[in-house]
């Protein structure tokens, strides 16, 4: 599995600051909110695209604020988390090559996720609906 530098570099920082919050839940928003936040992804100018810098801001503010009304009670240790949802990825997508875009796919297919359900409201999420 080759995973791009730019998502290896978001997840390494999304499950060190997750450890240094103790905020080890919803780490699937998580990681959105890092790859919207972090210029030059093949998944942010994929969306910036398709959406006004106004919006992509409104949407990172709402995952934000999911993440602070999360349920605290579901934690994950998030290295063990990544590892293995960087395989289920891999396997669910059928490649091996792995970049910040397979990521938001998987996150914005899981109707579970924050992300996914912002995203609706938005009325820009056909994945997996």
């Amino acid at each position: 599995m080759k995973i791009s530098k730019i998502l290896e570099a978001i997840i390494a920082q999304v499950t060190f600051d997750t450890m240094q919050s103790g905020r080890n839940y919803m780490l699937k928003d998580q990681l959105m909110l890092a790859i919207l936040r972090y210029d030059g992804t093949f998944a942010e100018n994929i969306l910036r695209e398709g959406l006004d810098d106004w919006q992509i801001y409104q949407i990172a503010l709402r995952i934000e604020n999911a993440l602070e009304r999360g349920n605290k009670n579901e934690f994950e240790i998030p290295e063990m988390f990544f590892q293995s949802y960087l395989s289920k990825i891999q396997r669910d997508q059928k490649t091996d090559n792995l970049s910040t875009l397979n990521a938001v796919i998987d996150i914005l297919a899981d109707k579970n996720t924050a992300s996914s359900k912002i995203f609706k409201q938005y009325g820009l999420l056909t994945i997996g609906c």
